[in-house]
């Protein structure tokens, strides 16, 4: 897997290889097997519910950032 990952960079056609080397794996599991094998995650559902906060904090920045411009 690790051959696949320094290959293609890219997380999307890193996923795109995986599903044609097995194809019987859906979009889900292959982006699972990437998150895993590529984050400290244990699955796909632990790496999602991770970006919630980091999401939040961009919109908190980018609130502040609109505010002292309009002051």
């Amino acid at each position: 897997m690790d051959e696949i990952i320094d290959k293609y960079k890219s997380p999307l056609f890193t996923i795109k290889k995986i599903r044609e080397i097995f194809p019987d794996l859906s979009l889900i599991e292959a982006k699972e097997i990437f998150v895993i094998a590529t984050s400290e995650h244990k699955s796909l559902s632990d790496y999602q519910g991770s970006l919630l906060p980091d999401v939040e904090e961009l919109d908190r920045l980018v609130n502040e950032s609109e505010n002292k411009n309009k002051n």
